[in-house]
């Protein structure tokens, strides 16, 4: 079994709303059209912080502060049934502007309040990450 290391960043602006992007891979129709948090897989040669970093620059073209350096971990196993392990950062968006264009994973974004996030159109464990990161950052 192929094991993989993620980094999420919730991102959270200053009215405490969270950034989520809408997935688009329609070759995986269990995760097409569902929201997520920004976050990619950790390469070889970097840090996690380093990897949410670029992802976050990458996927949403903006630049965060993280509120937490411990990460919030989570296991799963993806539908491709490899071993994922997660890890979450809360992060405060600082500067830049959302930009998804060069993400072709992403068809669009949108910052929500916590408590209206409908999970049900959301990717696995983004409910709990949610919850995680708002313990936290209180």
């Amino acid at each position: 079994m192929k094991h993989i290391a993620v980094v999420l960043g919730l991102i959270f602006n200053d009215k405490k709303q969270i950034l989520l992007t809408k997935r688009n891979e329609p070759q995986s129709p269990q995760s097409h059209g569902k929201w997520q948090v920004p976050g990619g897989g950790i390469e070889s040669s970097e840090q996690p912080v380093e990897t949410l970093i670029r992802e976050i620059r990458e996927e949403v073209g903006i630049t965060v502060e993280i509120l937490s350096h411990t990460p919030i971990v989570y296991t799963c196993l993806s539908e491709n049934d490899q071993a994922l392990l997660l890890l979450g950062f809360p992060c405060l968006y600082s500067s830049g502007v959302i930009d998804i264009s060069q993400d072709s994973e992403s068809s669009e974004y949108k910052w929500f309040v916590p408590s209206q996030i409908n999970y049900s159109d959301c990717l696995p464990l983004t409910k709990k990450l949610v919850e995680d990161s708002l313990k936290r950052i209180q």
